[in-house]
C-alpha cells in the first residue's frame, strides 16, 4: 500500500508523462498542490524530491518547480516506464516517438551482442535459445504471443553475450520493448500469412541457424 508521498509522486508523475504538465512548464506552487491533493506541504516537498531524483522536474529556489525535457528523464527508472506504458495502453499513439527510440536502441545494441554471443554462448545457452525459438515458431498465428516470444528469443540471444551492461539495459526495458513489438505488429496489422510476416519469420530462422553455427557475420540481424 502506497503512502501519501508515493501517491502524490504517481499523480504528478503521470500528469507529466501525459503532457498535462508540459516540458519546461512551471507546475503549481507547493501550497496549491497541498490544497489540491489535501495533503501537507511536507508530503508535497518529499514527492517533488523524488520526481527531482527521477530528473522529471527541477526546483529552483524562489523560481518554482519546472518540468524537465524528456531527454533528461531517468529512463532506467521502472516507474517512469510503467507510467508511459500505462498511458500508451490508455491513449494509443501519444508516445510513438518513444516506441521508435526503443526500437532504435534495440537495433543499436543487438548486433554487437549477437556477435559476442556466437563466441561466448555455452551449450546451455544454445539450448535456451532453441527453446525460445521453438516458442516463437509455435506463436506464428497469434501476433500478441509472437511479440512476447520475439522479445524472449532476442533476450536469450543477448544474455548469451555475457555483456552485463547490455543485458541490464534490455532487461530493465523489458515491458517497454515487449510493448513496442506489440504496437508494431498491431499497427502493421501483420497476419501470419502476410508477406511482411513471412519476411520477418524467415529473418528469425536465419538468425537462429546462424547462432547455431556460431557465425558472427550472419547473425547481424
Amino acid at each position: 500500500m502506497k503512502n501519501k508521498s508515493e501517491e502524490i509522486v504517481e499523480v504528478i508523475g503521470k500528469k507529466i508523462v501525459t503532457g498535462e504538465y508540459a516540458e519546461l512548464e512551471t507546475i503549481p506552487k507547493m501550497e496549491v498542490l497541498a490544497e489540491t491533493y489535501q495533503v501537507s506541504r511536507t508530503v508535497i516537498r518529499e514527492s517533488l524530491k523524488v520526481l527531482s531524483r527521477m530528473r522529471m522536474v527541477e526546483s529552483v529556489k524562489k523560481g518554482g518547480t519546472t518540468v524537465l525535457p524528456r531527454s533528461e528523464w531517468n529512463w532506467w527508472d521502472q516507474q517512469i516506464l510503467q507510467w508511459v506504458i500505462d498511458d500508451i495502453n490508455r491513449s494509443g499513439d501519444n508516445h510513438s516517438k518513444l516506441i521508435l527510440h526503443l526500437t532504435e536502441m534495440r537495433l543499436a545494441l543487438e548486433p554487437m551482442a549477437l556477435c559476442l554471443a556466437t563466441k561466448r554462448a555455452t551449450e546451455e545457452d544454445l539450448e535456451e535459445i532453441t527453446k525460445c525459438f521453438l516458442k516463437l515458431k509455435e506463436s506464428k498465428n497469434d501476433s500478441e504471443k509472437w511479440a512476447i516470444a520475439d522479445y524472449q528469443f532476442h533476450l536469450a540471444l543477448v544474455k548469451a553475450s555475457y555483456n552485463h551492461l547490455m543485458i541490464n539495459i534490455l532487461t530493465k526495458l523489458n515491458k517497454a520493448l515487449e510493448l513496442s513489438r506489440k504496437k508494431t505488429y498491431r499497427k502493421l496489422n501483420v497476419q501470419s500469412n502476410s508477406e511482411e510476416f513471412e519476411w520477418a519469420y524467415q529473418k528469425h530462422v536465419d538468425l537462429y541457424e546462424a547462432m547455431m553455427e556460431r557465425n558472427a557475420e550472419k547473425v547481424k540481424f
